[in-house]
């Protein structure tokens, strides 16, 4: 579940449903309970019930840093107190909206057959897509990762373009404010004078990163790869390599067909912004 900083208040909400998927009438007094990536409590309050969905408005001062926050729901099922575990990831923004796919084709203008939660799991896994085949994040995001001091001044983290350092911590001990003013970056890599200690997995970094806004191309990218995803094309899909008409068949040139995805269009766009690194050899 994915949530985009913008508002003052972040909605959550959360369906309980059993091991057989069925969902599970939930009532109230129910709560929330959130804690951010590091098992840090943030925020816990009252959660209302509607319909057996619970819902919670969480405020952007709570969920202070783009990061994986874990959410534990409390509620009344048959008379006994349960709990379920959910999460949510809060990042920067989209790289295209709900609205921005609905005016891309007219067949998604209706919500009847694509309600705003199909469509919204649909964006979701086509950034994540691009994302994947970019090797970069298109909008801020946050990420956590547990580092080796290798007893140099630089290391190197697994994310390019980093925004921010929220946190680091060397051996369970955090740096101080002004430790952790002291420390630069450029694209992932971490440089202070005193260099990091040696060990295994002994520096805990919690940081932002990824480009401001997705450049034009790439969102263009997502619309082309929302509207396969949604409503496919039945005259010429997007991969096709050839087509037939009556005994007639055409052959298509593609340049770059063996992309990623196959879609010229699409696979120019992650080769241009994205920081995948040729393969030599």
């Amino acid at each position: 579940m994915r949530k985009y900083r913008g508002a003052d208040l972040i909605a959550l909400t959360f369906t309980p449903i059993d091991d057989l998927g069925e969902s599970i009438t939930a009532i109230e007094p129910a709560t929330a309970t959130v804690y951010d990536g590091s098992g840090t409590q943030v925020d816990t309050g009252s959660a209302t019930v509607t319909d057996g969905v619970l819902s919670y408005a969480l405020t952007d001062a709570m969920a202070s840093a783009l990061d994986t926050y874990r959410v534990v729901w409390g509620c009344l099922v048959d008379a006994a107190a349960r709990e379920f575990d959910d999460e949510f990831e809060l990042v920067g923004s989209s790289i295209v909206t709900v609205a921005d796919i609905r005016a891309f084709d007219r067949a998604f203008t209706d919500l009847t057959k694509y309600p705003d939660a199909y469509v919204s799991g649909c964006r979701d896994q086509i950034e994540e897509q691009l994302e994947q085949n970019g090797m970069c994040a298109f909008r801020p995001r946050g990420a956590r990762e547990k580092l080796s001091g290798n007893g140099m001044s630089d290391i190197v983290l697994g994310n390019t373009d980093v925004r921010g350092i929220y946190s680091i911590a060397v051996d369970g001990v955090p740096l101080t404010v002004d430790e952790l003013a002291s420390v630069r970056f450029l694209g992932n890599v971490l440089h202070r004078e005193q260099a990091w200690p040696r060990g295994f997995a002994n520096i805990t970094v919690h940081y932002s990163y990824g480009y401001d806004r997705a450049p034009g191309p790439i969102r263009r990218a997502a619309l082309i790869l929302a509207k396969e995803h949604i409503v496919p094309s039945t005259s010429m899909p997007a991969r096709a390599t050839a087509v037939t008409v009556s005994e007639m068949s055409y052959r298509i040139t593609i340049a770059g067909r063996d992309g990623f995805t196959g879609i010229p269009d699409v696979d120019a766009a992650v080769n241009q912004f994205g920081r995948v690194r040729p393969v030599v050899g």
